[in-house]
């Protein structure tokens, strides 16, 4: 069952910040892909590296891994 946290972060996701992506790559394990989104938490808590996404679905799949790096930076 998701907490009330991820069900906000993934309503979140269609608000993804889309600006500065460009010589990024997914961080989502085996993608690698090229980035074209940023977590939103991570742009509020000025995360650069871990932040990166190709699209929402790796963003989703990541999310229980992902999270982690917010509860470290804050």
């Amino acid at each position: 069952s998701f907490e009330k946290e991820d069900l906000f972060y993934f309503k979140s996701v269609d608000r993804m910040a889309t600006a500065l992506v460009d010589e990024h790559l997914c961080v989502t394990p085996n993608c690698g892909g090229k980035a074209k989104l940023r977590c939103p938490n991570c742009v509020k808590l000025g995360i650069v590296d871990g932040s990166y996404f190709c699209s929402q679905d790796c963003f989703k799949n990541y999310w229980p891994e992902h999270k982690k790096i917010h509860v470290q930076a804050s």
